[in-house]
């Protein structure tokens, strides 16, 4: 049983250490969150949770590329 828990524990952690994924769904948040901005842009203006959807997927995106061109170098 141990075994298989650590290799699940393995996995979860390729995965989460993945900066190809990372960038992936930092890319996902960023559109997702400008796609709610764009349709609020046509209403009322405030601030919501999609704004910082936004900044962090911008954000999860540079943390990826400077892990990746680290582990380039």
């Amino acid at each position: 049983m141990n075994a298989m828990k650590d290799k699940l524990i393995n996995i979860i952690d390729v995965l989460v250490n993945n900066s190809y994924l990372n960038i992936i769904f930092g890319l996902f948040f960023f559109i997702c969150g400008v796609s709610e901005i764009i349709q609020e842009i046509e209403q009322e203006f405030s601030l919501k949770a999609h704004h910082g959807m936004a900044v962090f997927g911008i954000a999860h995106c540079f943390k990826s590329l400077s892990m990746l061109h680290k582990g380039l170098k």
